[in-house]
């Protein structure tokens, strides 16, 4: 007599391997975004060292990730901008796409894209390293941006709802999320003869 099969249901472990492909895109999507979005902020960061202080980093990593969900957003819809001016949806689904995309991703992206760059570029020029803690570090500020970006795309992902999706992305926004995080900036202190030098410059927590 032949063994009885105790294992799942053929169909169940396909389901299990379709999920687990689909979170593995889902994160490595993710990551590929967030990486096109330091493209930029990279290049001027090898190529172009006069832009010295780390509130440069925190602008153009903004400026960046902003630009990027502006013509990602623009690209996805392009057939809504460009088709008949009556459109199929009711106004209220229209306004939770907006401002998902317009506002919350728009956000989100820029909070997570500015924390690594503006560290990065704390890192090259502060000369007090010793006296900053692991939060202003590069790598603190690449897990939690990246692992942010990974959580929301995943959630996304699961929950299909796009009341939902809106719900999660506000929540993450209105948080500040990641807040505790923060690179620490050079902020000049006038000397006696008025000027600022860096010699001078106090350490403040960007965004405090």
């Amino acid at each position: 007599m032949s063994r009885a099969n105790t294992g799942p249901p053929s169909e169940v472990q396909a389901a299990i391997g379709t999920c687990r492909t689909a979170f593995i895109s889902t994160a490595v999507f993710s990551l590929v975004i967030n990486l096109l979005m330091l493209a930029g902020p990279l290049f001027l960061y090898l190529f172009r060292r006069r832009f010295r202080e780390p509130l440069d980093g925190l602008a153009f990593g903004a400026a960046s990730a902003l630009g990027f969900t502006l013509a990602s957003s623009l690209t996805a819809y392009w057939p809504a901008i460009t088709g008949p001016l009556v459109s199929s949806g009711s106004p209220l689904e229209w306004g939770m796409r907006l401002a998902r995309t317009g506002l919350l991703l728009s956000l989100i992206n820029a909070s997570t894209t500015a924390l690594i760059t503006a560290s990065l570029w704390l890192h090259r020029y502060d000369r007090r390293r010793r006296n900053r803690g692991w939060q202003s570090g590069v790598l603190a500020a690449i897990v939690v941006a990246f692992g942010v970006q990974i959580v929301l795309a995943v959630l996304g992902f699961v929950f299909q709802d796009l009341a939902v999706q809106v719900g999660i992305l506000a929540i993450a926004a209105a948080t500040g999320w990641p807040a505790n995080v923060k690179p620490w900036a050079k902020e000049a202190s006038p000397s006696m003869n008025g000027s600022a030098t860096l010699s001078e410059a106090t350490s403040a927590p960007i965004g405090a």
